[in-house]
């Protein structure tokens, strides 16, 4: 089946994450997290079947923990192939793809009104030099406007 975990529909090559580079790698490995059913896994949507009995679990529930584990790891190489060797730190200790993920965006999605400070700032102090390349500048205008607005600070288009 396409986009199944085990059969992916296609073969994906992302940059891998760097010091400077998280907005497009993390829509590129959502992405492929998605296309391969892996983001419910990445995203807490899918936690691990827990049984009533921890003592004594079923072993449907045993089948269905393993299943979820499986999947997970799956999740988690995913993440891993596509780290630099520099940032693998950030995911350090993670035993989960979504423990990987949120140890990720805490410390690339710098939130707080520091942070956003910091990024208006950065925004509004964003001039064009010389001889500029209007393309380079408004992909910097957007790349601080995405960032924003995942620190949940909205920057109107205009």
């Amino acid at each position: 089946m396409a986009g199944d975990i085990d059969t992916p529909s296609s073969l994906f090559r992302i940059e891998l994450l760097n010091a400077d580079n998280w907005l497009p790698w993390k829509r590129r490995i959502t992405a492929v997290l998605r296309d391969r059913n892996l983001w419910p896994y990445v995203n807490g949507d899918l936690p691990c079947p827990r049984p009533k009995d921890e003592k004594n679990p079923t072993q449907d529930k045993k089948a269905a923990i393993a299943t979820w584990k499986a999947r997970d790891e799956k999740a988690q190489t995913q993440i891993e192939l596509s780290i630099g060797d520099s940032e693998m730190i950030h995911i350090s200790g993670a035993i989960t793809s979504r423990g990987m993920w949120e140890q990720l965006k805490q410390v690339k999605e710098h939130r707080g009104t520091a942070g956003i400070l910091a990024a208006r700032r950065r925004l509004y102090r964003t001039i064009a030099s010389e001889g500029f390349d209007m393309q380079e500048h408004i992909k910097t205008f957007r790349k601080i406007q995405e960032e924003l607005h995942l620190m949940g600070s909205e920057v109107d288009d205009k």
